[in-house]
């Protein structure tokens, strides 16, 4: 039988595009994580909470959601639905801090053993990429802009367990490469559709790596799981001033307009009078020609 879920998440074989140049950027991020500056999972980090669904099943780069990950996905999904958000962000946002930090000690290790060795920035979406099991079910905070909006329904074979949302999600440091996200959420007036391009922010769990056809090569992705879209409108300028008092300015300065045009056009009317008053005067009477 078909499984269903991977109709769900099926991306589109040519969309997004890859110029030369991301393929070059995302290249350059994955060489930056070089043999002994690669993230671990830490001691130290926010350990699994409680009732966090099994992933151990779940398998990195492969296309769809398969038969083995279909529960842990569905849970996953109610988990973070029934979460609470503030609380996700926070232990999102020392995750990330705990990543980072690991990646510049095992940096730091290995320069004390070649002084002369390359320094990276650390990059969470190359991190990801190059240790998966070290973020699977692990909250982290993404923002960017997302370029893709859709509903999609939920069906666990003949259950219909209502709609999620399907966005795909470019950082600063993803640049042309996308983050997926599922979600339960979306910010009601929040555009949708398959050509957007709004400001976001999001909290998911790391589900895997997900694979799908672009338009040159098999490409993978970070699928996330996350209870909601934050969505940052753009915001309209702000009028100067109220509608009626724009209309109390527009008819004063009419009126002054009118003022002024008819004080130039009766000192015009003065000056042409002075003139042909003083032509009138200065004129030499008519003499017929003598016979």
């Amino acid at each position: 039988m078909a499984n269903p879920v991977s109709k769900l998440l099926e991306i589109p074989r040519h969309w997004p595009p890859y110029p030369a140049t991301g393929i070059v950027a995302l290249l350059a991020m994955l060489i930056s994580l070089a043999p002994g500056l690669t993230s671990v999972h830490l001691a130290g980090a926010e350990d699994a909470p409680e009732g966090l669904p099994e992933l151990s099943s779940v398998q990195d780069k492969t296309r769809g959601i398969g038969d083995d990950e279909r529960d842990a996905y569905f849970q996953l999904l109610d988990y973070v639905a029934a979460g609470d958000y503030k609380q996700q962000q926070a232990v999102a946002e020392k995750n990330l801090a705990n990543f980072e930090q690991q990646f510049y000690d095992n940096q730091k290790l290995a320069l004390d053993k070649d002084p002369n060795g390359p320094r990276y920035r650390f990059s969470l979406y190359a991190d990801m990429l190059k240790n998966p099991q070290a973020y699977r079910g692990q909250l982290v905070p993404l923002q960017g802009h997302v370029r893709r909006v859709e509903e999609m329904p939920i069906i666990d074979g003949d259950v219909d367990l209502g709609v999620a949302f399907q966005a795909y999600l470019f950082t600063e440091d993803s640049r042309t490469h996308p983050y997926i996200i599922v979600c339960r959420e979306v910010p009601p007036g929040m555009p949708r559709g398959g050509d957007v391009l709004e400001e976001v922010a999001v909290t998911g769990y790391f589900f895997k790596l997900y694979a799908y056809d672009a338009q040159d090569a098999v490409r993978i992705a970070p699928l996330l799981i996350a209870q909601r879209i934050e969505w940052f409108p753009r915001q309209e300028p702000a009028p100067v001033i109220s509608p009626f008092w724009g209309s109390v300015v527009a008819t004063v300065a009419l009126l002054i307009l009118i003022a002024f045009l008819w004080r130039i056009s009766a000192k015009d009317r003065r000056i042409r009078q002075e003139r042909l008053r003083k032509m009138t005067d200065d004129a030499t009477p008519f003499s017929p020609p003598e016979s």
